[in-house]
């Protein structure tokens, strides 16, 4: 009889997998509500999913980068992802209160259950590789579950709201649990203090950052009408596998620098090729064929999101550089902070001149602008840091895929004229 052969992960391919699950589950769950549920309804989910974001994305962010290169700090990284979950949750009941209630019970639900997304991230700092992609897999599939059999009850905004809330409660109850026995209950107020000083440039990092993201969408929602709220919104994303793929990357190579700066270079480099070696490509296949896909995906109405999905699609040059995952690697916290806060200062600068000129097209835009502004900020700090861009940059890779990319969006922008 043949031995049976283990199933194995690497670092990043387990990463990619949790990231693509993530995001892969939400993005299933929007196709399915876009089918059923009327635009008004819609409106609801895409402004919580707004809210949800705008809370809790730069302390998850900056907890999980923080668990994954710290010695340590595992416990009082969950004791300040509780802290400040049910801070943002109180936040939410003051901003929600005059809003649909369903709204308010999906982002308190999802606030709440924030914390425990850190849990896979301890298990990939522990080698745990396979345990982080099944992990990843089975909470995907628990959330498509809970939303699908929602849906099957009735197409309503109160059915939406039961399904999503259903699906943070069980993760809740079952992660708790877990980390029950495994050093929640130690508090060490000291400890805490220590780890949250430690952790602040991180989260003021992310915090703009998720502002600069989060920053269209609140623009959109202000200027512009339910409907092309709605569009703006499923329009304004990148591709959702260079997106997380590249942050796994990230992720990884700060881990490996923060191990040994040489080795995290020469790993930067080779991960930043193989990544722009199919994701440039894909990029261009799907500005092109946009247009089609928006209309089979979501709905024939949804068609004119891909004109703003088309310009969102050029981050993928800039996610293709990695010089925020050096600097993190090699300490500099306060250097990514600054670089956040030109980023966002720019945005939302080139937000208010670009949308009197093109409309929401121009937030996707100023979006694209200020953030490879921002990268090359960061691309400079880091040659300043004694990383030049070229030692972890396949820069021929990076600038024949620049040009390729500028062509490909000129040539479907001049045939969506026609």
């Amino acid at each position: 009889m043949g031995q049976r052969k283990n199933w194995k992960l690497s670092g990043t391919a387990s990463l990619s997998l949790l990231m693509i699950a993530r995001y892969g589950a939400l993005f299933c769950v929007g196709i399915l509500f876009a089918r059923v549920l009327p635009t008004d309804a819609l409106a609801v989910w895409e402004h919580g999913l707004l809210v949800i974001t705008t809370l809790s994305a730069f302390w998850v962010s900056s907890l999980a980068s923080h668990v994954m290169v710290s010695k340590g700090g595992e416990g009082s990284a969950r004791r300040i992802g509780w802290i400040l979950g049910l801070g943002a949750s109180a936040i939410a009941v003051v901003v929600l209160w005059n809003k649909p209630w369903q709204e308010l019970l999906m982002v308190l639900a999802a606030l709440t259950a924030a914390p425990t997304l850190l849990h896979e991230f301890e298990l990939y700092k522990a080698g745990r590789y396979q345990r982080v992609g099944l992990n990843a897999i089975g909470w995907a599939i628990l959330l498509m579950i809970c939303c699908w059999l929602a849906m099957a009850a009735g197409t309503t905004l109160t059915n939406a709201a039961m399904g999503v809330g259903t699906y943070y409660a069980l993760r809740i109850l079952l992660t708790t649990p877990i980390w029950r026995y495994n050093g929640f209950k130690k508090f060490d107020i000291r400890a805490d203090r220590m780890e949250l000083a430690g952790l602040m440039p991180l989260i003021l990092t992310a915090l703009v950052g998720v502002g600069m993201s989060t920053l269209d969408g609140w623009f959109a929602q202000g200027l512009l009408d339910e409907g092309d709220f709605v569009l703006f919104r499923y329009g304004a994303r990148e591709l959702p596998i260079t997106f997380l793929i590249a942050n796994a990357i990230s992720a990884e190579i700060s881990k490996r620098v923060a191990d040994g700066a040489g080795e995290g270079l020469t790993a930067a480099k080779a991960l930043g090729r193989g990544f722009m070696g199919w994701a440039i490509p894909l990029t261009m296949v799907l500005i092109i064929a946009s247009p089609w896909l928006f209309s089979v995906v979501y709905g024939e109405k949804f068609s004119d999101a891909a004109s703003v999905f088309n310009i969102y699609l050029l981050l993928v040059v800039q996610r293709s550089v990695f010089p925020q995952s050096i600097l993190l690697g090699l300490g500099h916290r306060k250097t990514l902070l600054h670089g956040s806060l030109i980023e966002f200062g720019l945005n939302l600068m080139l937000n208010i001149i670009l949308f009197q000129i093109m409309g929401m097209l121009g937030l996707a835009v100023s979006t694209v602008i200020s953030f490879t502004i921002g990268k090359l900020y960061l691309m400079r700090a880091a040659g300043r840091a004694g990383a030049g861009w070229r030692e972890y940059t396949a820069a021929g890779w990076w600038i024949l895929g620049s040009i390729a990319l500028a062509v490909t969006i000129c040539i479907s922008m001049f045939y969506q004229q026609f």
